[in-house]
């Protein structure tokens, strides 16, 4: 069966100007797939997303949220770029309609993995979502398209438990705040130490509250962490905790900026770094949930890099061998040993909630 990928050039209408997250990012991607033919072939299936209703975004954002975006882009239409926070989440005049398009885009990936379809699918959108909460936009963010997906799952397609991995070189802080009190939905974030990163969350002590406790997870990366390091905390602790969780689907926030290259990054990531990690998680999908995954983009700046790693991951969905190899980031002997300290950290804060 086929891997989806959904796009559509609409997402290119959200202009940012000279802002890291630009419509290049998603140009450099399709040149790539369309130049290794990825579109001809019976393996992979584009997908066309469909706007996001109202109705669907407040599932997860405050009515005056939604609106205070709509009005920002109007503001934009025919002048200079506005902007929803501090400065990082730019908008132009097309900007909230394309955000729906993200969000929609996500639940039609999903629509189509469960409805057979397409074995998976990497939703291909813009803006990115995970730093957006229920009241707030952020961190290059409107609406939170994970969120909105996982709503979506859970209350209009009947599942029950959802897994989401975070691969951001950031906190996925707004998905996992609006999960943080909830076991029907796992999360799990790896990401630079938040001491040395924005936004400052993602502890390893940050574990969930109330019914979520145990259900919220962070591995907090140490700055030059590369693949081997993500693949000690994978095999430690997350594969037992997503395996005993037994998901109906697993969900993925794929951002490329934790690759070496990326003006953003202190960490070591490579191109095929992050197609070993998504195919680790594709394992467990295949053993507890007939394979279905969904990933979703975020960020990643170094737009050959981002689309190389793309690529990557969709012939690793696809059961085919990555085209794109770099040389290993090896991570030092002091990096390794940080980092064993911390799977063993994860499963002392995790223990009284799952099996080691």
């Amino acid at each position: 069966m086929a891997v989806g990928i959904v796009y559509d050039p609409m997402y290119l209408q959200h202009q940012t100007g000279s802002h890291v997250e630009s419509p290049e990012r998603l140009v450099a991607t399709m040149d790539l797939i369309k130049s290794e033919n990825m579109l001809e072939s019976p393996d992979f299936k584009l997908i066309a997303p469909r706007p996001a209703t109202i109705e669907e975004i407040k599932m997860i954002h405050h009515a005056d949220m939604i609106e205070y975006a709509r009005a920002k882009s109007l503001q934009a239409t025919g002048r200079s770029l506005e902007y929803l926070d501090g400065g990082d989440t730019v908008v132009c005049g097309k900007s909230f309609d394309v955000a729906l398009l993200a969000a929609g885009g996500a639940m039609a990936a999903a629509d189509a993995v469960l409805s057979g379809e397409v074995s998976s699918a990497f939703a291909l959108v813009r803006p990115p979502g995970h730093h957006a909460n229920a009241s707030r936009s952020s961190g290059f963010c409107i609406f939170n398209n994970m969120a909105i997906l996982v709503e979506y799952l859970l209350k209009k397609k009947g599942l029950k438990k959802v897994a989401i991995f975070d691969i951001d070189l950031h906190h996925g802080n707004g998905t996992s705040e609006l999960f943080y009190g909830r076991n029907d939905v796992l999360f799990f974030s790896s990401h630079q130490d938040p001491r040395t990163q924005y936004p400052g969350t993602g502890f390893p002590s940050e574990i969930g509250e109330g019914p979520g406790k145990g259900y919220n997870m962070n591995a907090p990366l140490a700055p030059g962490a590369g693949d081997d390091v993500v693949q000690l905390i994978f095999s430690q602790v997350i594969k037992p905790v997503f395996e005993q969780y037994e998901p109906d689907i697993i969900l993925c926030s794929f951002g490329g900026d934790a690759h070496y290259s990326d003006p953003l990054s202190g960490l070591s990531f490579t191109t095929q770094g992050y197609g070993h990690y998504v195919e680790g998680f594709k394992r467990i999908a295949d053993k507890c949930c007939g394979g279905k995954m969904v990933l979703l983009l975020e960020g990643g700046y170094r737009v050959k890099i981002l689309a190389q790693s793309i690529v990557n991951i969709l012939n690793v969905l696809a059961g085919k061998k990555m085209p794109f190899v770099e040389a290993e980031h090896e991570s030092g002997e002091s990096i390794l040993e940080y980092h064993g300290n911390l799977a063993k950290k994860l499963q002392e804060h995790l223990k009284p909630f799952w099996k080691f």
